[in-house]
Formats: structure tokens, C-alpha cells, sequence
């Protein structure tokens, strides 16, 4: 499937690039997060495709040092990266060196921010979810949370197979921990723990990896998005 251009989102701190993808006879866009850190050196989270026309336009930014699988499925295009920038740290998800022991993965993600970026992140690996292992982050700087696959927000339209998924698995309407997630939850209070953590933090903005980026009332969705831990 297709890559779009890499679009800046916060003028010199976050750009991003949505690539279109397929399963299921569902169409779907997936996002990569490009961060540069206060260091001047750019932090790359579940990244897309790699292409060297891509790479082009992200080495114009600044040198990559740090690529970041955020969790156990966003992982199938990280190897090309870490090729393609063998001085960056690689860093993956709990349990991910195991499912892709060809990844030259150094460190795995925790609720403490890795030296690289601690100046410009905090974090909180989610508990509750092990089939996922997701870490979530908050870029201080620019007041954005930064989600993969615990929220999605997925655009409308498209064929009936992919509407009638968005309604019964995604809420496609809205912020959402998808009914897949919640299904797969193994430790509530674990995981009432965790998104308490990351309801403190100030942010404006949502990122997330399917689809839609949430600009207005961030805070007052993600909360609406959570309602089902009081039922």
C-alpha cells in the first residue's frame, strides 16, 4: 500500500507519516512519529515503510538516534530502520525480543524514559494488556500523548466491511480503546493504575498511530474513552 508525505505537525518538533495499509479487506492508515529531541537528535516511534526517499527527508531534520517499537505488533518495519541507522539505539517492547529476535533491539521499554530521551519524554508501560505490552508517552514540550494501539480513532467511511468493523471493533465515530483491547485485558486494576498516571499529565494533544489525530478537548476524550472501567 501507499506512504503519504511526511508532514510536519508541530513546526520543528513533530512530524509524521501515515501509510496506508490492508488486512482483513479492511483499509487502514498506520503512523510514524518523528520527535526531535532537545539533543538535536530525532526519536522515531512505530516506524512505516522504509524507503530511501523517506530517509532523504528525515535525515534533512537531524541525525536519528533513537527507533522505538512501542509495542508487541508494531514492529514489521523497524529491521530496515535499524539497518539503515546502525548508531541508533533500538528499543522495543516487553516480550518483543523474543517474537523478533532478528531485531537488533538493545533495551526494552519501562515506565522509566531511556537516557536519550528522558529530558523530553515521560512514560508509563501499560499494564493489563500482555499481549499487547504498550508504551505510552507524553512528549513534554509540545504537550502530546502519543498512543499506538490501546486508543484508536479511525476515520469514517470507506466500504461496508470496513464501516461495519469500525462500528463493532474500533468505534470509528470517536477515541476509543477498541473492544479487541478490552477483551484482551487481563489486569484492570493494573491497567486503572497505569491510565491514571497518564490522565495527570497536561496534554493538549493526541497522537495516534490508527488514525485520526484528536486537536480539541483532548483531555475530556480521553477520559469519555476510559468510561467503560466504571461499568
Amino acid at each position: 500500500m501507499s506512504s503519504h508525505p511526511l508532514t510536519p505537525l508541530v513546526p520543528g518538533l513533530i512530524w509524521r507519516r501515515a501509510h496506508a495499509m490492508r488486512g482483513l479487506g479492511i483499509d487502514f492508515l498506520t503512523h510514524m512519529t518523528v520527535v526531535k529531541l532537545r539533543s538535536g537528535g530525532l526519536w522515531i516511534h512505530s516506524p512505516v515503510r522504509f524507503d530511501e526517499a523517506l530517509k532523504a527527508e528525515i535525515d534533512q531534520l537531524g541525525p536519528v538516534r533513537c527507533i522505538v517499537a512501542p509495542n508487541k505488533g508494531h514492529h514489521c518495519y523497524a529491521g530496515p530502520w535499524l539497518t539503515a541507522y546502525p548508531e541508533a539505539v533500538g528499543v522495543g517492547a516487553p516480550d518483543l525480543a523474543k517474537k523478533r529476535p532478528d531485531l537488533r533491539l538493545s533495551r526494552v521499554l519501562s515506565s522509566t524514559p531511556e537516557p536519550e530521551w528522558a529530558e523530553d519524554f515521560e512514560q508509563v508501560l501499560v499494564r493489563g494488556v500482555p499481549q499487547i505490552n504498550e508504551t505510552v508517552f507524553f512528549h513534554r514540550s509540545s504537550r502530546s500523548l502519543i498512543i499506538t494501539d490501546l486508543m484508536s480513532n479511525f476515520r469514517p467511511g470507506g466500504n461496508w466491511l470496513r464501516r461495519m468493523a469500525m462500528r463493532t471493533l474500533w468505534s470509528s465515530d470517536k477515541l476509543s480503546v477498541p473492544l479487541v483491547v478490552r477483551l484482551m485485558l487481563r489486569d484492570r486494576a493494573g491497567f486503572r493504575e497505569d491510565v491514571a498516571r497518564i490522565s495527570a499529565w497536561p496534554f493538549e494533544r493526541i497522537l495516534l498511530t490508527h488514525e485520526m489525530t484528536i486537536e480539541q478537548n483532548a483531555a475530556a476524550q480521553w477520559r469519555q474513552a476510559l468510561a467503560f472501567l466504571d461499568k
